[in-house]
């Protein structure tokens, strides 16, 4: 009974909200101040009630993507943010993910326009909007006048994209979503930091490797091992996990790097995983390369390796080099230090949890059988050219 007059309650606070979003008009400040929706009694009430209630933010979320079209562009956005916010707490579904989707691709599009609108009417370039980022704000307020809608989807698209993206770290189905719109990553990468810098962490969600599998291999030491991986946006993260991973697993002097310094915060914070009470997160994070990461062309006839064929850390595991349709790198002694910080360390968002583990080593037999592929079509590649 106790929980029954919960959702009465619950239910009569929406009817209030959903009142409140429907018949009173958006305004420009609102577009310019998001308090002036957040501290508006029918929202505020309604979201105190679901902070002492925690069990109603799946009513919440559910009723918010079912009604996220029937809203204005502007407010539609921040309950996409809650959509997000109250994600990040457990409540959640595969309907309201769907939602936030159709609506981020529509803001998406409205942004463009209002971008279309902006340069047409003031004869600029886009390159000289790009280029003065804080004066979009005021562009918008003058397009406002004449065209409301995207003018406040452009206002919410970074309220939406803070949303978006807590729910693309804690959902596959929604990244897998978005992968098959081929203008979210463009947008992006092209635009975001015009709107919002969500949007720039966006396409590292969206071209992260969200499992798969390498073989790493030392000629010198004769030894190789295949190692299976999740959820690693960039080939800085997956080189500080598996690092980690030969210390735990004590293949570090086997492979021939000895003198790498193991430091377990930075372990455990590239997993995501928490620390102890006694355990800080240092000002300065940085991991070093323990090795020199090779793709198999890199091997040339003298049994050297061609630095132009390093693998570089800023690219993904998704194109990781490969060898008869597998992915492999070979581990050399370091010879140039390297070093990348916090933003490949801690990857695109805290929901993730990349991982690293060892699925086999590499008997004598397989590990002459690759050096022996590898040096016979380094060869005859050489001896094509």
């Amino acid at each position: 009974m106790l929980f029954s007059s919960w959702q009465d309650r619950y239910r009569m606070r929406w009817e209030r909200f959903y009142t409140y979003v429907r018949t009173t008009p958006c305004s420009v400040a609102e577009c310019r101040d998001d308090a002036v929706f957040f501290t508006a009694p029918p929202v505020r009430d309604l979201l105190d009630l679901c902070e002492q209630r925690s069990e109603l933010a799946n009513h919440l979320v559910a009723d918010l993507g079912n009604h996220l079209t029937e809203l204005d562009p502007f407010r539609a956005c921040l309950c996409g943010l809650l959509i997000g916010r109250y994600g990040e707490r457990g409540a959640g579904s595969a309907d309201a993910d769907h939602a936030l989707a159709g609506r981020f691709l529509y803001t998406l599009n409205a942004c463009l326009q209002s971008i279309e609108l902006i340069c047409e009417r003031r004869s600029i370039p886009v390159e000289k909007l790009l280029d003065r980022p804080e004066a979009l704000p005021h562009c918008l307020c003058a397009l406002f006048a004449t065209d409301p809608e995207p003018a406040m989807a452009s206002f919410g698209m970074g309220s939406l994209a803070t949303g978006l993206l807590s729910r693309l770290a804690a959902s596959r189905p929604l990244r897998d979503r978005l992968r098959q719109e081929k203008q979210v990553i463009p947008f992006c990468e092209g635009f975001g930091e015009l709107f919002d810098p969500a949007l720039v962490s966006l396409p590292g969600l969206l071209n992260m490797a969200e499992e798969g599998t390498v073989i790493l291999l030392s000629l010198e030491r004769r030894v190789g091992v295949e190692a299976a991986f999740r959820q690693v946006d960039s080939n800085f993260l997956l080189f500080t996990l598996l690092q980690n991973l030969f210390h735990r697993e004590g293949l570090l002097e086997r492979f021939g790097a000895p003198k790498f310094v193991y430091d377990p915060v930075l372990d455990k914070l590239s997993r995501h995983l928490p620390l102890s009470k006694k355990e800080r997160v240092p000002d300065l994070l940085e991991d070093n390369a323990g090795f020199d990461y090779y793709a198999p062309s890199a091997l040339r006839a003298d049994g050297r390796f061609d630095i132009l064929h390093l693998v570089w850390g800023e690219g993904s595991p998704c194109t990781l080099p490969q060898l008869d349709g597998k992915n492999l790198l070979l581990l050399a002694p370091l010879t140039l230090p390297r070093r990348w910080g916090e933003e490949f360390i801690l990857g695109s968002h805290p929901q993730l949890r990349p991982a690293a583990t060892i699925t086999r080593l590499l008997d004598e037999a397989e590990v002459a059988a690759l050096t022996a592929r590898i040096r016979t079509l380094n060869l005859s590649k050489t001896g094509n050219q």
